[in-house]
């Protein structure tokens, strides 16, 4: 029986990646979805970049990425949008990141247009950040989706099924009890890049979506 598997917010983490994958003993019979924000902050974005679309050419009919407001920040920048280079350079490594791109940068660019919003299935609703329950049309308002916190939700709107996002780091704590609890909103960013800079925080998260089961991976690099 194949597995459907969650993670959010890589961050770069390219070590703590590959053990996470390892970890959840990943096949290319299971689905993988990932939301978002694989790039930035941490110390091997372009690895982590090309470890996902290698696994999505591969296989890209289990391989689902979604977009993330770091991705869509380095989209911008890869076109020539110098506040985006602007904003990107605040990161670590940010200059040679950028450089390491260039030779194959349409490829990068194809990849990171092509990420949706969201993913809606028959039980979740996958997305980066949330949605702004507040409007009607939340399903098109992609901004929101990549950047709001905290969001109030409808559950009408949701129809039974659950969302599962990442963007604001919460206490490890905080994720297993919002999974023990099934609630109808599970946060799955435990804020990697912090390490061990914060309790409770510092792990690459996995969430079995079949079995709720939670893995968790810590800072590795």
């Amino acid at each position: 029986m194949h597995k459907k598997f969650v993670i959010s917010d890589i961050h770069g983490c390219l070590k703590t990646f590959q053990r996470l994958l390892h970890q959840i003993n990943f096949k290319p019979k299971d689905k993988l979805f990932l939301l978002g924000d694989y790039v930035n902050k941490g110390p091997n974005s372009k690895k982590v970049l090309d470890i996902i679309i290698e696994l999505q050419t591969e296989n890209p009919s289990h391989i689902f990425p979604l977009l993330g407001n770091h991705d869509l920040l380095l989209l911008k920048a890869l076109k020539g949008n110098n506040q985006a280079i602007n904003n990107i350079s605040l990161f670590d490594n940010s200059e040679y990141f950028l450089e390491s791109l260039e030779k194959d940068k349409k490829k990068y660019i194809h990849f990171l247009s092509a990420l949706p919003y969201y993913i809606e299935t028959k039980k979740h609703f996958l997305v980066h950040a949330g949605f702004d329950f507040t409007q009607e049309n939340f399903l098109k308002i992609g901004d929101k989706m990549l950047t709001i916190r905290d969001f109030p939700v409808n559950l009408d709107a949701l129809k039974g099924k659950t969302i599962i996002h990442g963007h604001n780091p919460k206490p490890l704590e905080y994720i297993e009890e919002k999974i023990k609890m099934n609630s109808p909103v599970i946060p799955l960013d435990n804020g990697c890049v912090m390490g061990s800079k914060k309790i409770g925080m510092g792990h690459l998260l996995c969430l079995e979506l079949k079995t709720m089961t939670l893995f968790k991976e810590k800072y590795a690099e």
